[in-house]
């Protein structure tokens, strides 16, 4: 009996989305563990990063056969933005290589392989295996720290990198647990979440309860079921009004392993930590106050305050002026709001609505747009569900085109 290798072109596509998953979580999981395992995160940082290229390289002919029109314009688009930034604005340069090389290497291609996918329920199947793999990984991580194998993660320090490449697997998981029932997806999501306050910062968190609890209550009424539904909405506030005692009694039992949580010191303090925030805000905004229409470049802010804003507004305002830079944010807010309010929920619509919960909230309060390749998943992702409606919608009215 032979064993079966699923090589299609569109399953190559999948896994290549699954892998980039799994990378992202296997650095920032290397650079936690590394102080304590006596190597040095660069080596592994490296290595997956070479992974990555040659995986893309070997998809290299499936994907210059699914360009069309629409992502020769984007790209067409990207580079002669980058390239009117550099013209304008060359005292930038030491500050937008880094940012260039991140999104061109790593977000540009995400974005051109999501959006070049066309069955996202194989797609759900692949992130889903990677998820409850790295779901194990996590559990094994929280075993050895249980345990004492394992002295620390991170020095003893937290790792907002490392919470954030937990999230994307959580949020599957959690999806899987909700939507199906399974008792294995919900340990899994269960155990990154623990993972999540032990070692990362509060920003997944927020972005893991945001979903599951959308998700909730969304799927009870949307069957309606009315009854499940009201009790979630009820269950759901009662978590918000005992929340600091249930994080407490958790931050006790990691004590007992010698863990600080940093997350659930700020999510029980008394008054709103915003590590830092405000200083950067009070330096951005009253520059955009002084000159709202100016256009000052990408990564403009980090001539100024030496890091990216921390708030997808306050950069695309300070970078790009209050025109395009607020045509760009009633752009997104648009697509926000489409993805919000999307019905029957298949596998598609889904994907669209995970990786929007996983990015959006992020880019919030930290993280940059143009560096962020899940914003740019879930760009893609949205993009093609639009095109694919239209498409539909000319098939039912008797038109042709693509």
């Amino acid at each position: 009996m032979k064993l079966y290798i699923d090589r299609s072109p569109e399953t190559r596509l999948c896994k290549f989305v699954s892998a980039v998953i799994l990378c992202v979580f296997l650095t920032n999981i290397s650079y936690g563990i590394s102080g304590a395992m006596g190597f040095h995160p660069s080596l592994i940082s490296g290595f997956l990063k070479m992974v990555m290229a040659l995986l893309f390289l070997f998809r290299a002919g499936i994907i210059l056969k699914r360009m069309d029109q629409r992502l020769l314009l984007f790209l067409g688009t990207a580079i002669c933005v980058v390239t009117a930034d550099y013209i304008a604005f060359p005292a930038l340069e030491a500050y937008f290589t880094d940012t260039l090389i991140t999104f061109f290497s790593f977000c540009l291609t995400t974005y051109i392989v999501c959006y070049q996918i066309r069955d996202h329920k194989k797609l759900k199947i692949e992130i889903t295996r990677a998820s409850y793999l790295i779901a194990a990984m996590a559990g094994l991580l929280l075993a050895g720290i249980f345990s004492g194998r394992l002295p620390s993660f991170n020095n003893g320090g937290y790792s907002m990198g490392f919470g954030y490449s937990c999230v994307v697997p959580a949020i599957f998981l959690s999806a899987e647990a909700v939507q199906h029932r399974r008792k294995a997806a919900a340990v899994g999501a269960a155990v990154l979440t623990i993972a999540i306050v032990a070692f990362g910062s509060r920003g997944p968190l927020i972005e893991l309860f945001l979903f599951t609890a959308f998700l909730a209550v969304r799927d009870a009424f949307e069957k309606r079921k009315y009854v499940r539904g009201g009790l979630i909405t009820a269950g759901i506030g009662a978590l918000l009004l005992a929340y600091k005692d249930l994080l407490m009694l958790l931050g006790e039992f990691l004590q007992r392993y010698g863990l600080q949580s940093r997350t659930i010191q700020t999510l029980t303090a008394e008054t709103v930590h915003l590590s830092g925030r405000d200083r950067l805000f009070e330096r951005l905004l009253p520059a955009i106050m002084e000159a709202p229409f100016a256009v000052r470049g990408i990564n403009a802010e980090w001539a100024v305050i030496g890091i990216y804003a921390h708030n997808i507004a306050v950069e695309l305002l300070y970078q790009l002026g209050c025109v395009a830079g607020g045509a760009v944010i009633l752009f997104i807010l648009g697509r926000i709001i489409r993805t919000l309010t999307l019905t029957e929920l298949d596998d598609q619509k889904l994907l669209c609505m995970i990786f929007m919960f996983a990015s959006i909230p992020q880019l919030m309060v930290s993280g940059s747009l143009w560096t962020n390749y899940v914003f740019w998943m879930w760009s893609a992702f949205m993009s093609r569900l639009i095109q694919d409606q239209r498409r539909d919608r000319r098939r039912r009215a008797g038109g042709y085109g693509r």
